[in-house]
């Protein structure tokens, strides 16, 4: 292989490994304790308690009031919720109004399902729990997601190796999940750091390290406009979106750090790879600058020197 296919076998794996470091980096964040209770947390209040309540199950205002009544007659007593083992004691939502229980109640699904995943904390059937762990959203042969409860439409099969390949499986956002990505993440920056050493020593010109800057800025500025997107449509369109808030919140503050610095990173180096070599030009093509002209005065303000010719002789005499 010619060095220039070197060159260019490096640039593309470089291009290609940063915006999957980028990538981890940011779901190794966002499947941080914090992060990932927060999200599962707002997810299952806001989006999975509204779709099991047009099934007909879920935490409805009404089983709010029935769940109050039990907790005002019985406050030391573990509550009975549908579909739900998390314990929840009847005294925690005393006084508490229906939003605030719901999520309190999904704050504990969050917990426990990041300790020991979706069968610690919901109903599921044996069939759809022995394929669970392995594809994101993948509900084979539409196996109802709970005993009598409704069925998830398949992913469709060339999608499945997709969401297991970026990391979005339903063990992604668990302990376990976690800690293998939290493996895997330094050999994403080992890997990248060495194909940008390699790419800078094999061609250190301006253009190819402009090359490189291209690269960092065209694998995040999607990412950062899609954030900044939704962070501004959320201004304008709550209804819509507004019950999606509180996810795109916490996948915002994972994600934008991470890709809004690589983007600002990578627009400053291209602008001092193209700034500086026109710099430099400039100050090249400039004509050197004039010798200082003396000036009467100039040594202790006597007159200047002026050499002493002798004066002529005339012809020489013998």
């Amino acid at each position: 292989m010619s060095l220039s296919g070197i060159r260019g076998t490096v640039y593309g794996l470089f291009g290609v490994l940063i915006l999957s470091t980028l990538w981890v980096t940011s779901l190794t964040l966002l499947s941080a304790p914090v992060s990932a209770t927060t999200l599962i947390a707002d997810a299952g209040a806001d989006i999975l308690n509204p779709f099991l309540i047009k099934q007909g199950f879920g935490i409805t205002p009404s089983t709010y009031a029935t769940l109050e009544a039990s907790a005002k007659a019985h406050p030391t007593h573990v509550l009975d919720l549908p579909l739900l083992k998390v314990q929840v004691v009847g005294r925690e939502i005393i006084g508490h109004t229906y939003p605030t229980v719901v999520h309190l109640i999904y704050s504990r699904v969050a917990d426990g399902y990041y300790g020991g995943g979706a069968t610690a904390v919901f109903d599921i059937p044996p069939q759809l729990q022995s394929v669970l762990p392995s594809f994101a959203l993948f509900n084979p042969d539409n196996i109802p997601i709970f005993q009598g409860g409704p069925t998830v439409s398949q992913l469709p099969p060339f999608l499945q190796p997709f969401f297991v390949v970026v990391g979005l499986t339903p063990s992604t956002f668990t302990q376990a999940g976690h800690a293998r990505l939290l493996r895997f993440l330094p050999w994403f920056w080992l890997v990248s750091g060495v194909l940008l050493v390699l790419a800078v020593i094999l061609n250190p010109t301006e253009k190819k390290l402009a090359g490189i800057s291209h690269a960092i800025i065209h694998s995040t500025w999607p990412i950062v406009a899609i954030l900044l997107g939704l962070s501004v449509a959320g201004l304008f369109a709550k209804t819509t979106l507004g019950p999606y808030e509180g996810v795109i919140g916490v996948i915002r503050g994972a994600f934008l750090p991470i890709y809004g610095t690589a983007l600002l990173i990578g627009l400053v180096s291209l602008v001092l790879v193209e700034w500086l070599p026109a710099l430099r030009a400039r100050r090249a093509a400039a004509p050197p600058d004039a010798a200082p002209v003396p000036t009467p005065g100039a040594h202790g303000g006597g007159s200047p020197y002026t050499p002493s010719i002798p004066p002529d002789r005339g012809p020489s005499q013998s």
